[in-house]
């Protein structure tokens, strides 16, 4: 065989050995500034062309209330919310700066020490498979998820068996909250 054809040999076993090493990713997706739905469905397209990654599911889209520190807090726009399951070989800290990479492309400027704050876009790191991470910077799975419904109800829209490491299934954590599912975004009902 000749170099070229073994390189291409070799090409092609890598790229099946990174498919067999692809887990799913969970990513939830948000935004209240500007064309949300637009931006959302942006996102999902940036997901499908990172690196060793594929989109392979997006939930529809839902009207939810900012959340914000204090509830005096001058209001913010209702934000736009889905949920995409992304087939990927990337660890969870390339994939998340992948993500961070997203937003800003998309305008998103990060404010130091500022959580409760208006978003172009919001990209979280829901879950990836089994894995459980605590390290600066990225908690896998995403604190607080189990208590949010602008999250539960679109993921499980499209993943509602996948399980969720400690806290139980999609499907189980949504019925928890005992409170109804928010409504579709205008350009989905």
């Amino acid at each position: 065989m000749d170099q070229v054809a073994q390189a291409l040999v070799d090409v092609a076993v890598a790229a099946n050995a990174a498919d067999m090493r692809a887990r799913i990713a969970w990513v939830g997706l948000g935004s209240n500034l500007g064309d949300s739905a637009a931006l959302l469905r942006s996102a999902a397209c940036a997901l499908h062309q990172l690196p060793k990654s594929r989109l392979v599911a997006l939930s529809a889209f839902y009207r939810t209330p900012a959340l914000t520190a204090d509830p005096q807090d001058a209001p913010q726009p209702d934000y736009c919310n889905a949920v995409a399951a992304v087939q990927t070989a990337l660890a969870a800290e390339p994939l998340l700066d992948a993500l961070l990479a997203i937003e800003r492309e998309h305008g998103r400027i990060r404010q130091v020490g500022v959580r409760w704050q208006a978003r172009v876009l919001d990209l979280d790191l829901l879950c990836l498979d089994a894995q459980i991470i605590e390290q600066p910077g990225l908690s896998v799975p995403h604190p607080q998820l189990q208590r949010r419904m602008f999250v539960l109800q679109p993921w499980h829209d499209i993943g509602a068996a996948v399980m969720i490491p400690g806290q139980g299934r999609v499907a189980t954590c949504r019925r928890a909250l005992r409170v109804p599912a928010p409504p579709l975004w205008a350009s989905q009902a």
